[in-house]
């Protein structure tokens, strides 16, 4: 069973939500470190299998333990503000995103407006999926391991009567 640290004032799974925690309390004048803390664990659930409670998370901590009930209300207090905040960090665009190409390996800068597209790669050609964006499809419904001749083969299968 994991147990928070008695210095911890905010917990998140968000990189971005946690650095702009920090940074808001530091503006506050608040002494405060961001820690990346590894839940506890019996050993077990270090795969995908793994439950929530094993899982890593971000705190931010208070250097001064006497201050942690105080800057708990000073975040709860704005916590409207921060979560208006916070919310338009995840929807920002990025200015640039830099990916290395499957293909050839090469270092590839595309503008962030291309973000959750498929461009060509400059040095061999090959296709890109430039991570972020919206994607409105939803892949789940996809099954990769059958192609769309043998789907359609074995919809032909199922529809034929036992006696062909």
């Amino acid at each position: 069973m994991s147990r928070q640290d008695p210095h911890s004032v905010f917990t998140t799974d968000s990189l971005a939500v946690a650095e702009f925690v920090t940074e808001w309390l530091t503006k506050k004048n608040v002494e405060v470190e961001l820690v990346k803390h590894f839940k506890q664990s019996d050993g077990v659930g270090l795969t995908s299998l793994s439950d929530s409670e094993s899982t890593t998370h971000l705190e931010v901590h208070v250097k001064n333990a006497e201050d942690v009930d105080r800057i708990k209300s000073l975040i709860l207090e704005n916590q409207e503000s921060l979560i208006q905040e916070a919310q338009q960090l995840d929807q920002k665009v990025p200015e640039q995103i830099a990916i290395a190409c499957d293909h050839c390996e090469e270092q590839v800068v595309y503008p962030g407006q291309m973000q959750g597209t498929v461009q060509e790669c400059p040095y061999c050609g090959g296709y890109l999926d430039v991570p972020g964006g919206e994607d409105e499809f939803d892949w789940s419904v996809v099954d990769e391991t059958i192609s769309e001749d043998e789907l359609a083969q074995q919809e032909n299968d199922e529809d034929a009567d036992a006696w062909g």
